[in-house]
């Protein structure tokens, strides 16, 4: 009531002054300004006390970003995303960080990784003296596997001593009667194997194309900040298209997908692969995923090759490399 009864009393006694409207604006507009000054300072303030990481100072909104949408976007892929968005496989977490491709020197502290690993590679660190500092999250499933014979059951293996030795080494018993020769049901199975763990595994992000006809549409994929455009053409003078991904924080999951099957099997993969080169050492010359160039001398180690799950095939039988390049 006192407010109220001042501003009656303040405005009886100026409601016959003249308005001077480019001075009142002025004033307004100063008042506004200065308001959105200082409600923008205090905002930066904030937002880069919020972000700030433990050797990084806080993201500045009003440099990197346009939105306050996109600042939150570009916090999470400076500050939760995966270093470069690229998968690694490395020793010291500051040599990958730093892009180190000379021999490591730094103390283990400064050595320490903080990723997601199978079980199975973990025990094998563990094997090779690497500790574990601390454990964030474990998933664990109950052990079940399932082997679809046929992949075996398509050869031309009939003896008794292969299918024993088979059961010896492997663990599982073929039956005889389903034995035969069969290249294209070996084939089929092989096939759908390798189709079925990479379906588990495909990437999400495959390239979408939109057809257009409302600029109002054509402009927000443009200034979207989940799409990332990557061509533009026009089809006709009325339509346009667009070839575009969604940005990686804003990829969309399906129902068709398993990392965690995906994962455990190129984990069997890595350190299958990795037996061999453990024997090998500075021997090994080149590797990729299944796939081993070495040198060797008389006397030195030889990998065994066979015919079983894991064994390794000589691609050059009978031959040697007298000379081998790589880049």
């Amino acid at each position: 009531m006192e407010k109220r009864e001042a501003f009656i009393e303040w405005n009886n006694e100026h409601k016959y002054d003249p308005f001077d409207f480019h001075e009142q604006l002025m004033t307004y507009c100063k008042s506004d300004v200065d308001i959105l000054r200082k409600g923008c300072l205090a905002f930066r303030k904030m937002f880069m006390e919020a972000t700030s990481l433990d050797n990084e100072p806080g993201v500045d909104p009003f440099e990197n970003c346009l939105t306050i949408a996109s600042s939150c976007n570009f916090v999470f892929r400076r500050n939760f995303l995966e270093l470069r968005g690229k998968l690694m496989f490395g020793l010291c977490g500051t040599c990958m960080e730093d892009g180190v491709t000379e021999n490591c020197c730094h103390d283990v502290d400064s050595r320490t990784l903080t990723v997601t690993w199978v079980s199975d590679e973990i025990n094998k660190a563990i094997q090779k003296g690497y500790k574990i500092e601390e454990i964030y999250e474990v998933w664990h499933f109950e052990n079940v596997s399932q082997y679809d014979p046929l992949i075996r059951q398509g050869g031309a293996f009939t003896e008794y001593k292969y299918i024993e030795d088979y059961y010896t080494k492997e663990g599982i018993r073929l039956d005889a009667r389903n034995i035969n020769w069969n290249p294209g049901l070996r084939q089929l199975a092989k096939l759908m194997l390798n189709s079925f763990w990479g379906k588990f595994g495909q990437r999400l992000n495959l390239p979408r194309s939109t057809y257009l006809t409302d600029p109002a549409v054509y402009f927000d994929i443009l200034t979207s900040d989940s799409q990332e455009v990557q061509d533009v053409s026009f089809v006709t003078d009325d339509m346009v298209r667009i070839n575009w991904i969604n940005q990686s924080q804003f990829i969309e999951e399906t129902g068709r997908n398993n990392v965690v099957i995906a994962a455990y099997t190129t984990t069997q993969a890595r350190l299958e692969l990795y037996s061999y080169l453990e024997n090998l050492g500075e021997r090994a010359l080149y590797c990729d995923t299944d796939s081993i160039i070495f040198s060797s001398k008389p006397g030195d180690w030889m990998p065994d090759t066979g015919d079983y799950f894991g064994d390794l095939t000589d691609e050059t039988p009978n031959n040697t490399i007298e000379c081998f390049i790589t880049g």
